[in-house]
């Protein structure tokens, strides 16, 4: 019972949304953990910590929790300042900030006392009673006091019928779904531990009686919903309304379903007992998964339709649920789910005699392989953790199947590393992994609680107490810098572990010192006191990384003494907390918002202080973040001329050169050109400020972005004026620096040579010269590419200067680009005559094919003319690769492939494809090649095999030995593409090339229903995502589906309007 009592716990934190597969679940067996993240920021280095002034300078580092901070001395600071909280910030995100920060008390004192704050909302103060009745779920979650727990949910189900009496109150349905997951969980709890027959029959009397209000909720918001589908087309106000009503309704619904299925729990027998409520439950899971799944409650009901099924038997359609809850997108509101269904597809396959357990293992390491920070400690990571570590130790033994000793060995320590994780993480699951490392004759300790500080008598006593600590953590951080090298021995590496843990020891009681004190302030403290402790404790929970708890902390210090060396320290702890967990998730809207306002706070109050001027840097940075470029530019624009203001201006081009190349891959050039231009002028702006001056290396890597938007712009002549400049051009600062590092100078190498090779096409009059220079350049960059891995690295710099030629080539037109190409090939030839080094001939080949597909007519698939004659010679250079080396690189045999498919010799690329994944099953680039090269064949093979050809192209061929497709086709790519976000181009390509293989197919074969389901492909991805990836995926599929109903002989309505990104 314990996860589904974990799961329903979390599930009444958080609130239900409606957009489709961003519901979020509340209830039954999983929940949301957060919202897509976004990709953390590149410029990670650019969020350096500003000086942090230590409030206690004789004691130089601690470190703590902060657990609760103390309701007087919030309640003592309201009084004072109670315009910072309600007036200039809103009243709503307050009490959320301070229910995230844990501070439950607080927050209900100030809901007890929010009416005599001025500009808080009517509506707000209207729905109080919700809000608290929030508060106490929350706080009886924290609780690990089951008395204080039950008082609080009491307190809660009070609040909540207090709030029901309000007719007509927008928020009731809301407040209804609460009730009845109070109902949930009261039940849950007393299922907890080993129920007597007595308290099963009233937690089955609880869960029923949940049932019966979330039915109520159904059937109302049915009727609801069923009105505003007759009505007119709805405004904004009423489709949020509606929105609203639908994802309140499918949460109902689910946890009426999960409510039937715990009740059923309850009995001894449940088959026996409570049989007609899993068939209950089962139907509206059934229901929701067949009817909804484009909702996250319809999605995850896939998963709790699979648990009931194994609850009655039903194994094979358990195993069969489970595995389409694999298939679900990775939708952050489906993580949980997906790791509850491939425990159940491990415990599933471990039940077979003999027991499946590669089913686990194939399926089950991907999964835990993508495993989130934030999901690491969660109950079903660990029971995931635990069953496939059982899966690893069956495979370990079974000497039969598995031959190798070493592949049985590899399995065990499998095993025991999934093992030795789980152990670590507090709760039941941590005994289950140290059992099972016990039998594999490993002695784990279960984790400990950490020791507690014993209540001090005062203020004055806590600080005094924990400054006490503070020499203990000194002597140990110094045994720790003593103990902490590269070469320390066994010994010295277990003494290091247990001072770490000492001082984490030492560091937690100081800061509970700390916090016992201030709840002890009174109106008549001495307040100087007061806010050194609140710094200490900030300066404490920053050191810890409690980055949020040091922000709440440190906020609240700045604010309410303004102006004072207590309040800007108390400020730099919290902008530097900020600034970090912009780092962790770039995507923290609420972290961003609160560093602009705490910066501009700190530049009115402190104008004058160095530290506190730094916070416009940090706000400028923010706007770079957020791409606010305007703001960012006027921002440095009013800065006063510099260095500083330079080394902004040049940072603000580089980030816009950046968001040229994402505008170019999106294919809207019109928005890239404007980039690309204003990127130019920023960073020259930017270099010019140290004209006359030695340049850095962050200069020279402006001025290297630079010289590549000439070159994308074809202003040639200012790309090489750049590059020659004295003080700051690339070339001349590798000659200064004498080292700048292998990438810059391999990167500045590159580069020069595109612009030496388009000066050769641009006066073929100098072109001897050009070429004999380029060769020196050449042999630059091969020598500036040294150590162990150094064939590795060149053959990626070359790859990478391969695309940037690409782009070059893509950026030209007509006989300029015919020049171009004329003057890379004849530089290529020359390089392939007088070497046999081979990253430098598969440079050679890899630039060959660019060349080749870059003069092919758009839309054509078979190369003719001068671009296959390329084609033939990046062939013979692969091959040369090949019979001069028995070791040949992956890539060589992916680029000879490559280049057999676009030739038009489908069978000796989808052998080359084949060849390949048989070493590296899992290299997406071959796969989507392979699939493609199906699909190109399928459509020059005669029509009686047409269906079957591009059946390969969606399924995959090439079986190996036990039976698997080699090559997996659309459909694999597909599914495997869609858990992960940074895969998202390469899944709306392969859902696009779905729909149209299977159109190809039904239009050559005259199969309607073969052309209906390409269209129901189309119109089922856009239902997941209506979005489509962007506007390019979203034009692809469209103009596709047009073309699709206008075959089928149906209006070409196409796809709806985008509404969304």
């Amino acid at each position: 019972m314990e996860s589904a009592s974990n799961g329903l716990l979390s599930g009444l934190c958080l609130n239900g949304a409606t957009a489709p597969l961003n519901l979020v679940f509340v209830g039954g067996f999983a929940f949301s953990f957060l919202k897509n993240r976004l990709l953390r920021y590149h410029l990670r280095d650019t969020f350096s910590p500003l000086d942090i002034q230590n409030p206690m300078p004789s004691f130089p580092g601690f470190r703590g929790m902060l657990r609760l901070l103390p309701v007087k001395l919030f309640l003592l600071s309201l009084v004072a300042t109670s315009q910072v909280f309600a007036a200039g910030e809103p009243a709503k995100d307050f009490v959320k900030q301070l229910r995230a920060a844990r501070y439950f008390d607080t927050a209900l004192a100030y809901l007890d006392r929010i009416s005599e704050y001025p500009g808080v909302s009517a509506e707000f103060l209207d729905a109080i009673p919700l809000e608290k009745a929030q508060t106490y779920i929350e706080l009886a979650i924290s609780s690990r006091n089951s008395d204080k727990r039950n008082e609080s949910f009491r307190l809660a189900e009070s609040e909540i019928t207090a709030f029901l009496k309000k007719q007509g109150h927008p928020r009731l349905s809301e407040a209804r779904l609460k009730l009845g997951k109070l109902q949930l969980v009261r039940a849950t709890q007393l299922m907890a531990g080993e129920p007597d027959e007595a308290t099963r029959s009233e937690a089955a009397k609880s869960y029923l009686a949940a049932s019966t209000t979330f039915d109520a909720i159904v059937e109302d918001l049915r009727e609801k919903l069923k009105q505003m589908a007759g009505g007119k087309a709805p405004g904004p106000d009423a489709k949020a309304l509606r929105d609203r009503y639908r994802g309140e309704f499918l949460q109902a619904m689910n946890s009426a379903a999960e409510s039937r299925r715990l009740a059923a729990g309850t009995y001894s027998d449940p088959m026996k007992g409570g049989k007609e409520l899993l068939e209950q439950a089962l139907k509206s899971f059934v229901d929701l998964s067949d009817n909804y799944g484009r909702y996250a409650q319809g999605a995850i009901a896939t998963l709790q339709r699979g648990q009931v099924e194994e609850q009655l038997g039903e194994k094979e359609k358990a195993l069969d649920s489970y595995l389409r809850m694999l298939e679900q997108p990775d939708a952050d509101a489906l993580r949980d789910a997906k790791f509850q269904a491939m425990n159940g597809i491990i415990r599933l396959g471990l039940e077979k005699s003999p027991p499946n357990y590669q089913m686990g293992i194939d399926r089950g390491e991907p999964l835990v392989n993508e495993i989130r920070p934030n999901e690491r400690t969660a109950s079903t990571v660990q029971d995931l953790r635990i069953a496939l570590a059982k899966a690893y130790l069956l495979r370990s033994k079974d000497t039969e199947k598995v031959k190798k000793p070493v592949e049985r060995k590899r399995a065990e320590a499998k095993a025991r590393e999934l093992l030795n994780t789980a152990s670590r993480i507090p709760g039941t699951q941590s005994e289950k992994a140290i059992a099972l490392l016990a039998e594999l004759g490993i002695d784990r300790e279960a984790p400990v609680e950490m020791p507690q500080a014993e209540q001090p008598e005062s203020l004055r006593d806590a600080f005094e107490s924990a400054r006490e600590l503070q020499a203990a953590m000194d002597q140990l951080e110094s045994t720790i810098a003593v103990l902490d090298k590269d070469d320390a021995s066994a010994d010295q590496k277990s003494q290091l572990e247990e001072v770490k843990n000492q001082l984490v020891e030492n560091r937690l009681l100081a800061i509970q010192y700390l916090q016992r004190g201030l709840s002890l302030v009174e109106q008549g403290s001495d307040l100087e006191l007061v806010n050194q402790s609140r710094q200490y404790l900030a300066f404490l929970l920053f050191k810890l990384k409690h980055y949020r708890d040091a922000t709440v902390v440190g906020l609240f210090l700045a604010r309410n003494a303004p102006g004072s060396e207590a309040g800007l320290s108390g400020g730099l702890v919290a902008l530097n907390a900020l600034q970090l967990l912009l780092v962790e998730d770039s995507g923290n809207n609420a972290a961003s918002g609160q560093l602009e306002s705490l910066a501009d706070f700190m530049l009115k109050y402190w104008p004058d202080n160095s530290k506190a001027a730094l916070a416009q840097g940090v706000i400028i940075k923010i706007a770079l973040k957020d791409g606010q470029w305007d703001d960012a530019e006027t921002r440095i624009s009013a800065m006063p001329e510099g260095e500083e203001r330079g080394s902004f201006m040049r940072l603000l081009g580089v980030l816009l050169w950046n968001e040229y190349i994402k505008a170019r891959a999106a294919g809207d050039d019109a928005k890239a050109q404007k980039y690309l231009e204003r990127a130019r002028s920023r960073v020259a702006e930017g270099l010019s400020t140290i004209n006359g001056k030695l340049a850095g290396i962050e200069a020279g890597k402006a001025a290297l972005v630079l010289m590549k938007i000439n070159l994308r712009l074809k202003d040639i002549n200012a790309a090489a004026s750049v590059m020659e400049n004295e003080t700051y051009g690339p070339t001349a600062l590798i000659e200064r620096l004498g080292n700048a590092g292998q990438s810059f100078e391999s990167d500045t190498y590159s580069t020069e040579l595109q612009v030496l090779v388009q000066r050769m096409a641009a006066s073929p009059g100098d072109a001897d010269a050009l070429l004999k220079r380029a060769m020196n350049v050449m042999a630059k960059l091969r020598n500036s590419v040294v150590g162990p891995d150094a064939q590795q690295k060149l053959t990626a710099i070359f790859i990478r200067a391969s695309r940037e030629i690409r782009d070059s080539l893509d950026a030209s037109t007509g006989p300029a680009k015919q020049a171009l190409v004329s003057a890379f090939r004849a530089f290529l030839d020359q390089i392939a005559q007088t070497t046999k080094d081979t990253a430098t001939l598969q440079w050679v080949g890899q630039t060959l094919v660019d060349l080749a597909e870059t003069t092919m007519p758009p839309g054509a698939t078979k190369a003719t003319g001068e671009s296959a004659e390329l084609l033939q010679v990046a062939v013979s250079t692969f091959e040369q690769i090949k019979a001069g080396s028995s070791d040949v690189p992956l890539q060589v045999e992916f680029q000879l492939a490559t280049a057999q498919r676009m030739l038009g010799n489908y069978s000796a690329a989808v052998k080359g494809y084949a060849a390949i994944l048989t070493k590296k099953p899992m290299m997406l680039d071959a796969q989507v090649d392979a699939a493609l090269a199906y699909e190109q064949w399928a459509q020059v093979v005669p029509e009686k095999y047409t269906v079957a050809a591009f059946q390969k192209a969606l399924n995959g061929g090439k079986p190996d030995a036990q039976g698997k497709n080699l090559i997996w086709g659309w459909g694999k790519v597909s599914q495997l593409t869609s858990r992960d976000p940074k895969y998202q181009d390469m899944f709306f390509n392969a859902r696009y090339h779905v729909a149209l293989c299977r159109y190809r197919a039904g239009k050559k074969s005259k199969s309607k229903p073969l052309m209906e389901k390409a269209k129901s492909d189309i119109t089922k991805v856009h239902a997941l995502y209506p979005a489509m990836g962007g506007e390019t995926h979203y034009q692809k599929f469209n103009k596709l589906l047009k073309q699709i109903e206008t075959d089928l002989g149906q209006s070409a309505q196409g796809l709806p309007k985008v509404t969304e990104k």
